[in-house]
């Protein structure tokens, strides 16, 4: 399938975006940002935290201290920290690597080691916050987005930095038996998606698992500082199941399918930064399962949570949107991530750490069929939201298959992000 009346994309240039020595600082290696990467890199937005990742997790003492030699406090937990953000450092570079900006639009991933161990416990104890607070974690989150906002800060975040969260009265008071330390985990998304910043938390929480029993003032481990570089992600083109400078007019013809799939009914874009924001709801075990084994029984085996979500934020759009306007005919349609790894040689993909994000375009036809009021009734509602669920797996069914996709997300996003910057430097503020 050929599309006419397109924009030219770019040529993938794998050379451009592999590791490299810096000429000036032979200890330092870099490489060029590539596809989502260039995305939530554009130093516009990237300098100001618009694309950070966050996660919450949290820690329970299940026994009281005195039945162990050590006792537990903020200041212990945020040592032990310290060390295990050591080794993972070794291990997985990523969370020390830091973003250059030149003329070019996607940005440079750098990566220089410590010095020496001194220097390199000094960058641990950085990334370790303690805050003393009756909050949570979440509203701690949202201090820190109002704090960044209310000082238009333009420091980009670091690649992985965490905070202990505990209503007690100082670091070095015992946390009791049973009480709970919130863990706020905040990364930059340029050295992350969402899966792999999960792995390194869950390898993280594990190195503190066996470090927790150890005294205060343990000494942190040793490292060969410089051969760490070596553990850095390899370059996404390398890892690839196909060889993208061997790809010919086929792999041509679905990148202009998918970017000619992205036409449809849109919302308005607002000029300025917008402040991020979300609401969380909270469903017990139990609900979830329910939810996920009425999706199966009613929809089909093969339909998950994730096809009746985005139905369901369809449907929430329209219901708040409350367009009159609508044909009988008229289709909404938005890109969604997906994780790339699937695309990617099997011995790499479980273990790929950098960004490894491309993406499908879901589409819902005959919106006018669907708009429905969360005031209708039950039926009224599911009903449409099963026709928006069909639809919605359709659209995953045809772009998961694509052998390309990986490749095709690496290009349309390269594309996107050229289109991006251009619009920021016109768009009025």
């Amino acid at each position: 399938m050929t599309v006419s009346g397109l924009p030219q994309l770019p040529p993938l240039t794998p050379e451009a975006h592999r590791w490299q020595t810096v000429k000036t600082n032979p200890r330092r290696v870099q490489r060029r940002s590539v596809g989502a990467e260039a995305i939530v890199g554009l130093e516009a937005q990237n300098s100001k935290g618009q694309y950070d990742l966050y996660m919450v997790a949290t820690l329970q003492s299940s026994v009281a201290s005195k039945a162990s030699s050590t006792v537990l406090t903020l200041s212990h937990l945020k040592e032990k920290f310290e060390l295990a953000l050591l080794t993972a450092r070794f291990q997985h570079p990523e969370c020390a690597a830091t973003v250059l900006w030149d003329d070019q639009v996607p940005a440079i991933i750098s990566y220089e080691p410590p010095e020496s161990d001194k220097v390199a416990l000094a960058w641990a104890k950085n990334c370790v916050h303690i805050r003393l607070t009756a909050k949570s974690a979440y509203d701690v989150w949202g201090e820190l987005e109002e704090e960044r906002s209310a000082t238009n800060c333009t420091t980009p975040s670091k690649s992985f930095e965490l905070f202990l969260i505990a209503n007690i009265e100082h670091q070095d008071a015992e946390i009791p038996a049973r009480a709970c330390v919130d863990v706020l985990i905040h990364s930059n998304h340029l050295f992350w998606d969402g899966i792999s910043s999960r792995m390194f938390v869950g390898e993280l929480f594990r190195s503190l698992n066996d470090l927790l029993g150890g005294p205060t003032g343990q000494q942190p481990p040793k490292f060969d500082w410089g051969e760490e570089v070596n553990n850095l992600g390899p370059a996404i083109f390398d890892c690839l199941c196909l060889d993208v400078e061997a790809l010919g007019t086929e792999f041509d013809d679905k990148c202009k399918e998918y970017t000619a799939a992205l036409g449809s009914r849109g919302l308005p874009f607002t000029p300025g930064l917008g402040f991020p924001r979300c609401e969380l709801i909270t469903l017990s075990a139990e609900k979830s399962k329910a939810i996920i084994k009425t999706i199966k029984t009613r929809l089909g085996p093969e339909y998950t949570i994730t096809h009746f979500a985005q139905a369901a934020i369809v449907l929430a759009l329209l219901d708040t949107l409350k367009p009159d306007d609508l044909t009988d005919d008229e289709f909404f349609v938005t890109p969604t991530s997906v994780d790339g790894r699937r695309w990617m040689e099997k011995e790499v993909a479980n273990r790929f750490y950098p960004m490894c994000q491309t993406a499908a375009v879901v589409r819902v036809d005959h919106l006018k069929s669907i708009h429905v009021s969360h005031e209708d009734a039950k039926e009224t509602q599911v009903e449409a939201l099963e026709h928006a669920c069909r639809d919605v797996k359709a659209s995953y069914d045809r772009w998961l298959k694509n052998p390309y996709q990986l490749a095709l997300g690496l290009r349309v996003h390269n594309f996107e992000a050229n289109y991006l910057k251009a619009y920021v430097e016109v768009a009025p503020h």
